[in-house]
């Protein structure tokens, strides 16, 4: 009677799994959206203009839904992002708005994460692309009071 208990357990699990999964595959035979490569549209943007990436990908299972970029000012550690829905399986441009308080300087893709349409996520990070950003904000500086006006 245990044996048959046992072996009753043992394949209702087995079923189980096989019916949770997507079409009988499993999660490690599941193909992922993957990540290609990407550049920006220029090398260097002026403060105001959207940053573009162009992000080149491969549908998985799935078609690619949506693709989320971040990128990161070098110095200052600040990330900006945007998700898009994907225009493409094979390429997509993705359009970054920076603030105007936005430092100039070095910005790199840091991160990249394609999801598609069966909600499965791929991600990318340290991708190793950068633009300059010139204009923008400025840090501050200290007024100097040295000359005085009486």
């Amino acid at each position: 009677m245990k044996t048959r208990n046992k072996l009753i357990g043992a394949l209702t699990l087995i079923l189980c799994m096989f019916f949770l999964t997507s079409n009988g595959i499993s999660a490690s035979e599941y193909k992922k959206p993957v990540f290609l490569s990407a550049d920006f549209a220029k090398d260097t943007f002026e403060s105001g203009e959207p940053v573009t990436v162009n992000i080149y990908t491969e549908s998985g299972e799935s078609e690619i839904d949506s693709i989320f970029a971040r990128i990161e000012h070098e110095e200052t550690g600040r990330e900006f992002y945007n998700l898009k829905s994907a225009d493409s399986q094979s390429e997509t441009k993705v359009e970054i708005n920076l603030p105007s308080e936005a430092p100039p300087g070095k910005y790199v893709l840091n991160a990249v994460t394609l999801t598609d349409s069966a909600g499965v996520n791929s991600f990318t990070h340290n991708i190793g692309i950068s633009f300059e950003l010139i204009g923008g904000a400025h840090r501050h500086r200290k007024a100097d009071i040295s000359q005085r006006f009486f």
